[in-house]
């Protein structure tokens, strides 16, 4: 294997994408292969980024014996960088677990990554839950090496009708072995040289954008690996009248020094047709945004 090069690795379910092999190199991994069971975490398209030669953003990791404290907490979905919906629980069927339908590119320029899972699904026990599907969408730029990332959230079922509306809050997720300091609804950045800088594009649409402590200092497990983490949760729901999805869409910028400054613009996309018949939820592929 080039180590330099990004690899889509399907059997085992991770995606590599990095922009070389050097000590400057970004690198990202993605995990989207199926629930390995009991041992496993209760993460689906996870991420985390290394650049500058150290880490930047990296999930909870779970790690010694069982009799630990926080190993429920490392198992977590919310201890991992991935989107998820707030109040819900993921399923233990394997089957709507794993990433469904990958689809990979890669070239000189940039890569390109997108998925999607339906582990949030409806049951009696719990009469809030729903039949969700999300989707996340990655795009690698290698230079000078930065990742867009674009999750999205929907209603996902035969029983689901267009006038439903998305009666759920969803969270972005993101851990770090370094503080994260926030600058209003727009921007967010690790603590540190080298850095991360997070851009949310349209901000408007974001509720909370809260930084905060997994454990650090004397509450860290005992471990030298992983002595601290800290967290960044941006979260989102929209008003009852909205109808459709809902998702956030953040850059990932990797830095040492002066600080980046970077803006976001919505573009229409040029395959976007207008339709004088909205299809069914059923017969729409999934994912879209």
């Amino acid at each position: 294997m080039d180590r330099s090069a990004s690899y889509c690795l399907l059997p085992s379910g991770f995606a590599i994408l990095r922009n070389g092999d050097g000590p400057t190199s970004t690198y990202l991994n993605l995990s989207f292969g199926a629930w390995a069971g009991w041992h496993s975490h209760f993460d689906t398209l996870s991420l985390n980024l290394r650049s500058h030669g150290q880490v930047l953003l990296e999930e909870m990791a779970r790690f010694g014996g069982y009799g630990e404290a926080l190993s429920v907490l490392f198992r977590a979905p919310e201890s991992h960088n991935q989107l998820t919906v707030d109040g819900m629980h993921f399923t233990t069927d394997a089957a709507h677990r794993a990433g469904r339908d990958p689809l990979w590119a890669s070239a000189p320029a940039a890569d390109f990554f997108t998925a999607w899972h339906s582990a949030y699904r409806h049951h009696d026990l719990e009469p809030q839950t729903l039949d969700l599907a999300l989707r996340r969408t990655v795009l690698f730029v290698k230079d000078p090496g930065y990742a867009v990332v674009c999750d999205v959230a929907w209603i996902h079922g035969e029983a689901v009708g267009l006038g439903e509306g998305p009666d759920f809050a969803i969270t972005q997720n993101w851990h770090s072995p370094a503080p994260f300091t926030v600058e209003g609804l727009r921007s967010a950045r690790t603590t540190g040289d080298p850095a991360c800088l997070l851009t949310f594009a349209r901000p408007e649409l974001l509720r909370r954008l809260e930084p905060g402590v997994d454990y650090a200092g004397a509450e860290s497990p005992r471990s030298v690996l992983c002595p601290e983490r800290y967290h960044l949760r941006a979260r989102l729901w929209r008003d009852v009248e909205y109808r459709g999805a809902q998702g956030l869409t953040v850059l990932l910028y990797p830095f040492a020094g002066t600080p980046p400054q970077s803006r976001s613009r919505r573009c229409r996309s040029p395959a976007r047709r207008s339709t004088t018949r909205r299809p069914s939820r059923s017969s729409r592929r999934p994912g879209g945004t």
